[in-house]
């Protein structure tokens, strides 16, 4: 198994996944619609986030999926 590292989020790699493809997948951006279905809300709140920073959009409104991940993942406490 071979691993992936975003800042504090690890993706673990099954043999047959290929690293480029994961990384792709987490450097797209998403939709609205994408991101409503994966947190639970809806997408109107959505574009209301987004305006009022709680989501980490670019300059151009785009979230991207690894900016999701970092966003929605626990922050590590040092020990």
């Amino acid at each position: 198994m071979r691993t992936i590292e975003v800042g504090a989020v690890k993706i673990h790699l099954e043999k047959q996944e290929e690293a480029t493809e994961m990384l792709e997948a987490l450097l797209r951006p998403l939709s609205n619609k994408e991101i409503a279905a994966m947190i639970g809300i809806s997408e109107r709140t959505v574009m209301r986030w987004k305006l009022m920073g709680r989501l980490p959009s670019r300059g151009n409104g785009q979230v991207f999926m690894v900016d999701l991940i970092r966003h929605l993942a626990p922050e590590q406490q040092p020990l």
